[in-house]
């Protein structure tokens, strides 16, 4: 069941007020410079990694406001430029965006000298909606083959795949943006990702920077597969279809908590599931806060 995302993704890029530009010229243009050069804003607008976006159009421009300040929409699309060692992504990545716009005014030197120059910027570029399809982002490994047998002796069995749950997706589905600072509110239902365990799962995918940790706190809302309870949540970190870490409550209650620090730069997964599937359909909170908060709760 799909989600509501509040994406935190910042974005900010700044031109020249040149000629006579109308501000629809002028917000087409930055957020076409915002998208070309921020290989962020193609990972929120792919929903998987890229090295960032070419061949950027951006229609259906609206606005709120005058020529100095307002608010807006707009849709982007772009062709996604494929990150080496991943497979490549169909067609073009597309979605829809707001922003806040404003003109502001720099002075520099002094008495006659001072020059004032005015500079024309976008920021708080927000995704509301995706409008591409994006390819999920596998849970677990697969587990290693048997060993052949040994004349006269048997054969090793395999290995269990990679995982410190052992929970491993069934079904796939595409990873939802999220960004540091972001909270979404979400269900979990069939037409899900089907866990192995009989539980559901939705994916999120965050760019986070190597060293920068981060709190994720999953709370639990109203369950529907047990009326009158509380969803009991569960929640796994991942990297590339590996897991990472999970934990169960240590939020307290039903909730989970994970202090991480990524060991890498790059696109994650945070995977929101429950404990049980006696208790696995419902509402759910999940929230990416910066920092260490241990008390997070």
């Amino acid at each position: 069941m799909r989600r509501t995302v509040f994406v935190s993704l910042l974005a900010l890029a700044s031109v020249g007020v040149f000629g006579c530009k109308n501000t629809q010229t002028r917000l087409r243009e930055t957020l076409t410079q915002a998208f070309n050069e921020d290989p962020n804003a193609g990972n929120v607008l792919c929903g998987s990694p890229v090295m960032g976006l070419s061949a950027v159009t951006v229609t259906a421009v609206q606005f709120t406001g005058n020529s100095s300040s307002g608010s807006g929409t707009a849709t982007i699309s772009g062709t996604p430029i494929t990150m080496p060692g991943m497979p490549g992504m169909p067609g073009v990545c597309s979605g829809t965006v707001r922003y806040n716009y404003d003109t502001s005014t720099t002075s520099t030197g002094y008495g006659r000298r001072r020059r004032s120059s005015s500079m024309f910027r976008v920021w708080n570029i927000l995704l509301v909606n995706r409008t591409s399809p994006a390819p999920g982002m596998a849970g677990g490994m697969p587990g290693m083959p048997g060993m052949p047998g040994m004349p006269g002796m048997p054969g090793m069995p395999g290995m269990p795949g990679m995982g410190g749950s052992g929970r491993t997706a069934m079904t796939g589905g595409a990873a939802t943006p999220i960004a540091v600072g972001g909270v979404t509110a979400g269900s979990l239902a069939p037409g899900d990702i089907a866990m192995s365990n009989g539980t559901f799962a939705d994916d999120y995918a965050i760019m986070l920077t190597a060293g920068m940790p981060v709190t994720l706190v999953l709370r639990g809302g109203p369950s529907t597969s047990m009326p009158g309870s509380t969803l009991d949540v569960y929640l796994i970190v991942m990297q590339n279809g590996v897991e990472i870490t999970h934990d169960d409550d240590s939020a307290g209650n039903l909730n989970s908590r994970v202090l991480f620090t990524p060991p890498t730069t790059g696109m994650y997964t945070i995977r929101a599931t429950t404990f049980s599937s006696s208790n696995s359909m419902g509402m759910y909170t999940l929230q990416v806060m910066p920092g260490m908060n241990p008390m997070a709760s």
